[in-house]
């Protein structure tokens, strides 16, 4: 097995492994006798829910290859295929087997990297978790025109826009981006893989803007303004100022806690803090900066903290402030939990400092963004 292992590279096995998982499902999609089969549980559970959500459809039938929106009930037609727009159980648990599939991919990339470089993959990855809740609040704008995200894109690049396609394609492109940036770097064409994968997401994060921006101003389901753009500012400086408070103090008077994850600690204590400081501005401060109504309903944890604070805290600042508070204490917790010498030579353990980042991260930026264009 150890000698099998080093005569195949497990990454490259795995890219292959996708691109043919891709090419025979294509080609059974496609072939005459295999498709009503294929497509028969494919349409129902899977693409058809995620057509409905870019379509903004109730229902959306597969008929002859061509997508159709019946009236009255979701019911197939002859020869055809429908579906509404909730994923099946069966649909989701596909998607959830894909999104570990590239996990794993994840998982055989960091095994091709020297462990200095795990850091440089953390720091890669952090553009595609902005990118990532850019998107979710671009598809929630989108979502609030008369076709759904059909009216901002063209079918099928509108299905970018679903959430669960969201998730599945910037993991993937990360993943994506960071192998093509090893291969570069290790044959001379760029000088580091993790700046190559950055730019490719920051470069994404740009297209998201430019669509925000055209949905704020083109359309009626966002806003855009001079006030919302000082607002955006505002709320990425304090967060940074606060970040780096944080840092300072606890390396003064705690320093266990930074100085065992090193500066990824910072990104920790970044990603929670905008999380806090977003929320906070939008539910309590955004008249400051001429966004009235945002339509801006927090998580699950921030609903109970407002709901906490009108009851037993003063609301002489507002509702949401202790939430600023909460998102400090998980930085801190999480930034005390990992050991930078654990997770630079333990794939899990920086899958996850990833994974909980981004956690804070992607509901920040998504927070942030609904705010700044009146999502």
């Amino acid at each position: 097995m150890q000698q099998l292992r080093q005569r195949i590279d497990p990454f490259a096995a795995w890219i292959a492994a996708a691109l043919l998982g891709v090419t025979a499902l294509s080609a059974t999609a496609v072939y005459q006798t295999t498709r009503p089969a294929v497509m028969g549980f494919l349409w129902p559970n899977v693409v058809g829910p995620i057509v409905a959500r870019g379509s903004n459809s109730e229902c959306v039938a597969l008929v002859d290859g061509a997508v159709k929106v019946p009236t009255g009930q979701c019911v197939a037609p002859a020869g055809g295929f429908a579906a509404g727009p909730d994923l099946t159980i069966l649909g989701a648990a596909m998607l959830a087997v894909v999104l570990g599939f590239i996990v794993v991919g994840a998982l055989l990339l960091l095994e091709t990297l020297d462990a200095r470089e795990t850091q440089a993959f953390f720091y890669a990855v952090v553009p595609f978790m902005a990118l990532t809740g850019a998107l979710l609040a671009l598809g929630q704008g989108a979502s609030r025109l008369p076709n759904g995200p059909l009216d901002l894109l063209p079918f099928p690049f509108n299905l970018g826009l679903v959430t669960s396609v969201i998730y599945l394609s910037t993991v993937l492109l990360a993943v994506v981006a960071i192998a093509v940036g090893v291969f570069l770097e290790r044959h001379g064409y760029v000088p580091s893989f993790h700046q190559f994968a950055a730019s490719v997401g920051a470069v994404a994060l740009g297209v998201a803007l430019i669509l925000l921006t055209a949905l704020a101003l083109g359309t009626d389901a966002g806003s855009l303004s001079l006030g919302s753009l000082v607002g955006m500012v505002f709320v990425l400086a304090v967060t940074t100022v606060l970040a780096a408070a944080v840092w300072a103090g606890l390396a003064r008077s705690m320093p266990d806690v930074v100085t065992g994850i090193g500066a990824m600690g910072l990104v920790v204590f970044w990603a929670f803090l905008l999380n806090g400081v977003a929320t906070v501005v939008a539910l309590d401060w955004s008249g400051l900066f001429g966004v009235e109504a945002i339509g801006f309903t927090p998580n699950f944890v921030g609903q109970i903290v407002v709901a906490l604070t009108e009851a037993l805290l003063p609301t002489a600042l507002g509702t949401a402030w202790p939430y600023l508070l909460v998102q400090l204490g998980i930085g801190i917790v999480v930034a005390a939990s990992f050991e930078e010498s654990e997770v630079t030579t333990t794939t899990p353990a920086l899958l996850l400092l990833t994974a909980v980042v981004a956690f804070g991260l992607v509901t920040g930026v998504q927070v942030l963004v609904a705010m700044t264009f009146g999502l």
